[in-house]
């Protein structure tokens, strides 16, 4: 196997232990959220949550395919990166936007589901050691 295919291998085990991690706080804060305020409350951190993993899954995307296009020109892959950010921060705010502004979410509940999401994907990249580039 290749360096190139380890390496792969790697990133893709680590990227599902990350979603993994968030899966598990998006459901603790959702279930959260119905205990102290109830069912909406639940369906918005819910989906603050899923914004959150939808950003991660993007980024994990991009990663990927800069990866692939770094093998040829690394200001390619950079490219590719920056590009993705401005896809992911534009793409976020028109997913919390639209949840709070038209479907009338619970604010703190999307807010906190989404930040808490987040925290989760940091947690991921610690543990699985992709946040040094490395599988541990």
């Amino acid at each position: 196997m290749s360096k190139k295919d380890a390496l792969t291998r790697a990133v893709s085990s680590g990227a599902r232990a990350v979603i993994a991690t968030q899966a598990i706080i998006l459901v603790l804060s959702a279930l959260g959220f119905f205990a102290l305020a109830g069912g909406w409350a639940a369906l918005s951190a819910g989906y603050g949550g899923l914004v959150a993993m939808a950003l991660a899954f993007l980024l994990g995307r991009r990663i990927t395919r800069a990866g692939k296009a770094a093998w040829q020109s690394r200001n390619r892959g950079m490219l590719i990166l920056f590009a993705g950010l401005a896809q992911r921060f534009m793409l976020a705010v028109v997913l919390l936007g639209a949840g709070l502004s038209v479907f009338k979410l619970h604010a703190l509940a999307t807010i906190t589901g989404f930040a808490l999401t987040q925290l989760g994907y940091l947690i991921g990249m610690r543990n699985t050691g992709l946040d040094r580039g490395t599988q541990q």
